[in-house]
């Protein structure tokens, strides 16, 4: 274990089947991270440590950082159970995958039925997500989100100085998914185990997601300048802006 600035370093121990599980875990939230789902987990398994921890050998590692204050305490309630801080992180990490705020219903409890089959090795189905060509994990509403953005801009382009595929896509592209993943972090803000820690790291997730907006929207801003000439490059990026957010918004209303 290694410390940083407030935070330390830890080295969770799996098994082949948990670190898969795991990984996919983190392609359903990005762009949050390991440490990130590391902590919601071990704080949400702090607040109700009532059940038997198992034990089996593990080889996988999986490094994360940890707040101390959170690290203390998971320290002392190893001692307290004679138990490992390993099994701690295991058994916490795996109850708030078996119900993450990411997959829940209206009610904040997926039917009993679903956690059943989370809790086996088989591949984890929840909330049908599609594998995109990137290897990001998109649900239904996110995959029509992503394709009604990326049908719409081209519209706004075509009315700013027209639109080229071959460049304009991938600004494009960046634009979608950042405001898909915007609206994702956020939902970590509902949790009742939210603390400040949290509150700090999907803020900063949030603005460099909207600083990626605004990059691809200053890369579209300068790939038209030269095509209208009377039009200034700031004066181009706030057209862009105020369009594209207003498409944004209208799709959010629907």
């Amino acid at each position: 274990m290694t410390e940083a600035s407030g935070r330390t370093k830890h080295c969770l121990l799996l098994n082949h089947d948990e670190l898969d599980e795991l990984q996919r875990a983190l392609r359903k939230i990005h762009p949050l991270d390991k440490s990130f789902l590391l902590f919601e987990a071990i704080k949400t398994g702090l607040s109700r440590t009532d059940e038997e921890i198992k034990s089996t050998r593990r080889t996988r590692k999986a490094h994360f950082w940890l707040p101390k204050d959170i690290a203390r305490q998971l320290k002392q309630l190893a001692k307290v159970n004679a138990t490992t801080q390993q099994s701690l992180i295991r058994e916490f990490l795996f109850q708030y995958l078996a119900n993450p705020p990411w997959e829940r219903t209206t009610s904040g409890r997926k039917p009993e039925s679903d956690v059943r089959e989370e809790h086996s090795t088989t591949p984890i189905q929840l909330g049908s997500p599609e594998l995109s060509a990137k290897g990001e994990l998109l649900t239904e509403d996110e995959r029509v989100e992503d394709e009604r953005v990326k049908r719409e801009l081209p519209e706004v382009l075509k009315k700013l100085g027209g639109y080229e595929p071959a460049v304009d896509d991938i600004c494009i592209d960046q634009i979608a998914k950042a405001t898909i993943y915007s609206r994702r972090v956020e939902i970590f803000l509902d949790s009742d185990t939210a603390t400040e820690y949290t509150y700090s790291r999907v803020t900063d997730i949030t603005l460099k997601l909207w600083k990626t907006i605004d990059d691809a929207i200053r890369e579209l801003a300068v790939s038209r300048r030269d095509r209208i000439a009377k039009e200034t490059e700031s004066g181009l990026m706030n057209e862009l802006r105020e369009a594209m957010l207003r498409e944004l918004k209208r799709s959010e209303q629907r």
